[in-house]
């Protein structure tokens, strides 16, 4: 017995980690999530690391935009990119001065490079397999960060126009843009009742006709939101309004946060489309 949840709205995609990203109507979707997703990343070239909008120095970032000019596939994920900078100047991923000019668009000697290499999605109980060992490893204190991806935890990060709504109204905002929050799938309630992310965690959904995904924990909320990005302002009331919505005890982080939306890992991969039904179909256990 499956029950209609909701449905598949807009499909957000961030060809560049830290950077604004690019709504797109379908995408496939595997064990590493959206084909894609988070495929190119700016490394801090004296100390080798991943820049992050949560650090101020990497935090322009957030104001540059980030997408495709050519589809990638779960094969071949870091296809050409276009980056947009504030000031309207572009670049593109394999320009021989790509990463001159973000480092000088940032005061830090940084490169452009890829992170993700693409291949074979794990599925069913190889990819659920995959997942508990994940959960496993973090919540016993090891590396939070997925197998193969720079992801924080998982793979997905899914949101509802009901969270939205919600926050925009506890904000004191006529509206929440969902980009603010860098969901990867905006769910959009079936009928008149809400969809909240926490009801269905520890579940199983099945989005459309192929894909089947697993929601582990509430997602963590930290500053990002608040930020500047491309052309939202600062916003310090959204994360006051997470804070007072929803502050969720979250197991894999052994702690209790600020939470809006949540984590998803993908057990079936597939193609995804807007507009596509989401079903509740069991528990991932």
């Amino acid at each position: 017995m499956t029950r209609l949840v909701g449905t598949i709205g807009d499909i957000h995609r961030h060809p560049v980690k830290s950077m604004a990203g690019e709504v797109v109507s379908r995408s496939c979707v595997g064990f590493h999530g959206l084909a894609g997703d988070r495929a190119l990343a700016v490394f801090d070239e004296r100390n080798v690391v991943v820049a992050s909008a949560r650090e101020k120095r990497f935090a322009p970032l957030l104001r540059c935009t980030a997408s495709f000019l050519e589809e990638p596939t779960p094969e071949h994920e870091a296809r050409p990119v276009l980056i947009r900078l504030p000031d309207g100047h572009e670049i593109r991923h394999g320009d021989e001065d790509a990463g001159a000019a973000i480092s000088r668009y940032l005061g830090v000697e940084v490169i452009l490079a890829p992170l993700k290499s693409g291949g074979p999605s794990p599925a069913g109980e190889e990819a659920l397999r995959r997942v508990r060992e994940h959960l496993e490893r973090v919540r016993s204190g090891g590396e939070p960060r997925l197998e193969g991806t720079v992801f924080d935890h998982a793979a997905l990060h899914v949101l509802s126009t009901s969270t939205l709504d919600r926050l925009a109204a506890g904000a004191g905002l006529p509206s929440l843009p969902a980009r603010r929050l860098r969901p990867n799938l905006l769910i959009e309630p079936a009928g008149d009742e809400p969809f909240d992310e926490s009801r269905f965690l520890g579940a199983t959904l099945a989005i459309g006709d192929q894909v089947l995904i697993t929601l582990s924990d509430p997602t963590p909320r930290c500053v990002i939101p608040t930020l500047p990005q491309a052309d939202l302002p600062r916003a310090p009331e959204v994360l006051e309004a997470v804070a007072r919505d929803a502050t969720l005890e979250v197991p894999t982080f052994r702690g209790t946060f600020p939470c809006a939306g949540a984590y998803a890992f993908v057990i079936r991969p597939g193609v995804i489309r807007r507009g596509d039904s989401v079903r509740l179909v069991g528990s991932a256990e």
